[in-house]
């Protein structure tokens, strides 16, 4: 299980989030911006209810008996929801930092894949028919756009081709790398690539999953399975704290004159480096 450090360590990396993203509110902000601020929500959330579910044990009434249980098979499927939200940022803006023409490429990507995978949706209220009808007007407008962009136009046809098929599937993003590809290009430690897998595979319920679920009768035994799972949420939010300055000079300035800066760059650093860090070797 965390110990008292742990747990306190988790909430300050999560006040830290909250503390960088407070600094930019009020400030007119570009479209991608205001997508990676949602995005940093999001992970913000995930990281959030990971914790939140580990504190806070099921209580179930069993003729009389009552029965705590840690449900760490959600907080490993949160997890693997709050580092794909990392990766996302770091495939669309953190690693096209200095590549503008790329970011634009990848976001409008992004976007048009996710509104043609919506539009396809169907057996739904009128009113939601109606924003399906008025999101076809917006894509064709945003698909006309793409096709301007440089990257585009300067691919083959053969691949121009592909990339609209992709988009337009509503499932693939052209050319984005496996998750666990993108956590190695982000400089992440390679057991934490392994581990990845390990999480995906509580979310497809693989047998290793099922296999846990019946070793972790006890509570310790359910804690046990929630730490390093809730450990690899603190590395990916310290990551995610320096990225997201990146962006955002007074969301850095406030990084570096916070009090736990340090915390943060502990354990961004920690990610970098070995499992030997973590005591688990």
């Amino acid at each position: 299980m965390l110990n008292e450090t742990d747990l306190s360590e988790y909430k300050i990396l999560g006040n830290v989030m909250l503390s960088v993203s407070s600094a930019i509110k009020g400030q007119e902000a570009t479209d991608f911006e205001i997508s990676i601020e949602d995005i940093f929500r999001k992970f913000f959330q995930h990281y959030t209810t990971a914790i939140q579910i580990y504190t806070h044990p099921t209580q179930i009434d069993t003729n009389g008996a009552i029965a705590l249980v840690v449900d760490h098979s959600s907080i490993k499927v949160v997890t693997r929801s709050a580092i794909e939200s990392y990766l996302t940022f770091f495939w669309i803006f953190e690693s096209t930092i200095r590549n503008p023409e790329m970011r634009e490429f990848r976001f409008s990507i992004w976007i048009l894949t996710s509104l043609y995978w919506r539009v396809k949706l169907t057996g739904l209220s009128e009113e939601f028919a109606k924003n399906i009808s008025e999101s076809k007007e917006y894509i064709a407008k945003l698909e006309f756009d793409f096709k301007t962009l440089s990257i585009f136009s300067k691919l083959q046809s053969k691949d121009k081709t592909q990339c609209l098929k992709c988009i337009r599937s509503g499932r693939e993003l052209y050319n984005r790398p496996s998750w666990k590809k993108l956590m190695e290009q982000s400089g992440i430690d390679p057991f934490f690539c392994q581990l990845y897998t390990y999480l995906c595979d509580y979310s497809h319920t693989g047998s290793i999953s099922t296999m846990q679920i019946r070793e972790s009768n006890t509570t310790p035994g359910q804690e046990r399975f929630s730490k390093v799972p809730l450990q690899m949420n603190m590395i990916i939010a310290a990551k995610f704290i320096r990225g997201f300055g990146k962006f955002f000079d007074v969301a850095n300035d406030t990084l570096e004159q916070h009090e736990s800066a340090s915390i943060v760059n502990f354990y961004a650093q920690m990610g970098e480096t070995s499992l030997e860090s973590l005591g688990i070797t």
